[in-house]
């Protein structure tokens, strides 16, 4: 439930800020602003979580979701009073760190170690299934009402998709890092991969659906909601033809995913149809699953292998750092419709992943 919900919104957060008026470089920095928050809060949730659970934090995650939609909502309310714009991204920031560390906490403890990959690909379906409808439906309704309906309707579904988690047990574990010594945690290729990680995905997310709505799709939110929804399904596909096979080569099938992927953002560069955007995000969708699943494959075993806690702390650090640091370049690079640059650097983010071994 709380995949379809973010599903219903989240690809249209900056076009929605961009129709408001703010500038392109505005809504890079209200990014920039998210991401910092999530990587450096991902250390204050993992040290809640080391007293209270890992998956009572997920359930802390939810109210600072629902203030950030909220105030998305609100916002000519929010800036007639004098708040800024850019204080919004920091309860969706904190939103985010808290969930993922226990995301990913809870499932490098819980997941089977011979069968890590295959779990992640069931994960994955399950999720890509609500994700895929997501978009299409979220499209519709803001082609049919507006945003504000979409934002209530994603709060309501947000309060539902938590309350098993207070019916189940929990369990925690101490938390304690000392930068001196993350170094043993973190090898330097870790870095680089995580750092790759962070410049594909922020491109991914926000820089490729802001292109191909303005610059392709003529802004029809239906067009843009279907175009995702495609390469979800695309991806759902993939996750099935691969999982069985992600424990055995995850080196290969990561390797392979970085490499066909880093392509696909070079020729993202010359698209210009609506057609050519839905091949290219369809081929997009099959190597990103492919490259994704079996890195996360490989950073569940990494954690494993040392601390978890602070392995997953860190990866989330990297993560975000990375958003940040891509967005906030990209607020002075991209000019109009100079999306080119970003593409390449999306490029050279999923190059970056054959440095990431098991």
């Amino acid at each position: 439930l709380r995949t379809f919900a973010i599903a219903l919104i989240n690809i249209f957060v900056p076009i929605y800020l961009l129709k408001l008026g703010f500038s392109l470089k505005i809504v890079l920095w209200f990014f920039t602003v998210l991401s910092l928050t999530h990587g450096t809060m991902s250390f204050l949730g993992a040290k809640i979580s080391s007293k209270i659970g890992h998956k009572h934090l997920i359930l802390l995650s939810v109210p600072f979701l629902i203030i950030y939609y909220f105030l998305l909502y609100s916002i000519n309310f929010v800036l007639s009073i004098g708040i800024p714009l850019l204080v919004i991204p920091i309860f969706g920031g904190i939103s985010d760190a808290f969930f993922w560390t226990g995301h990913h906490v809870h499932f490098a403890e819980s997941a089977d170690k011979k069968k890590t990959g295959k779990e992640l690909g069931i994960i994955k379906i399950l999720i890509g299934i609500s994700t895929a409808i997501g978009p299409i439906i979220g499209g519709l309704l803001l082609t049919s009402f507006n945003f504000n309906i979409v934002f209530m309707l994603v709060c309501v579904i947000l309060v539902l998709s938590f309350i098993p988690l207070l019916m189940t047990e929990d369990k925690s574990e101490p938390f304690k890092i000392s930068f001196n010594k993350s170094n043993r945690i973190f090898k330097l290729k870790d870095i680089i991969g995580h750092v790759g990680f962070g410049i594909e995905s922020s491109i991914y997310q926000v820089i490729w659906p802001i292109f191909i709505f303005f610059m392709i799709l003529n802004q029809g939110f239906t067009a843009l909601g279907t175009v995702s929804s495609l390469s979800l399904l695309f991806s759902i596909m993939m996750t099935y033809l691969i999982a069985s096979n992600i424990d055995k080569r995850p080196n290969l099938l990561n390797d392979l995913g970085a490499v066909i992927n880093g392509i696909i953002w070079i020729i993202k560069t010359v698209v210009k149809t609506g057609f050519q955007v839905i091949i290219i995000d369809s081929m997009s969708g099959l190597s990103r699953t492919t490259q994704n699943i079996s890195f996360n494959k490989i950073c569940y075993d990494k954690a494993r292998k040392s601390k978890i806690v602070e392995y997953i702390t860190i990866r989330e650090f990297c993560i975000n750092m990375a958003h940040a640091a891509t967005y906030f370049i990209l607020s002075f690079i991209i000019i109009n419709t100079n999306y080119f640059i970003a593409f390449l650097i999306g490029a050279a983010g999923s190059f970056m992943f054959l440095i990431y071994r098991a």
